[in-house]
């Protein structure tokens, strides 16, 4: 029972810990949809990080995103590397995903990460292309 126990803590603290960074990570720099497009339209576009599931990808992006989907970040984080110290902007359909996403990078060395204001689904409500 007290194994039980332990490990029951360890997972809560765990969650937790992962809360509390993506609170910071998230605190404060979110980009609107109106923003990221202006930048695209200027050639002034950040790193697009779009995390959903390849066949959430395919059915429609945002114009110039990267797709690597959250479960397998952790894995590809060697394809960002050169984009460390570039601002990325990280997007699923509402939120959960990318955070996730941004804690990850976050803990592995990126410092300038922005969250898309309601993410893909308010960049359709919003009319803005997709491709």
């Amino acid at each position: 029972m007290r194994l039980y126990v332990w490990k029951f803590s360890l997972i809560i603290t765990a969650l937790v810990a992962l809360t509390l960074a993506s609170t910071l990570v998230q605190a404060g720099n979110a980009i609107t949809p109106s923003e990221l497009l202006d930048r695209i339209n200027i050639g002034e576009a950040p790193l697009i990080l779009d995390v959903r599931t390849p066949e959430e990808f395919a059915s429609g992006h945002i114009p110039g995103a990267v797709n690597i989907p959250h479960r397998k970040l952790r894995y590809r984080l060697s394809e960002l590397m050169s984009h460390q110290d570039r601002e990325i902007v990280v997007y699923c359909w509402v939120g959960p995903r990318s955070s996730f996403a941004q804690s990850l990078l976050s803990q592995a060395g990126f410092k300038h990460l922005r969250e898309l204001e309601g993410h893909m689904r308010q960049w359709q409500a919003d009319g803005y292309p997709i491709e």
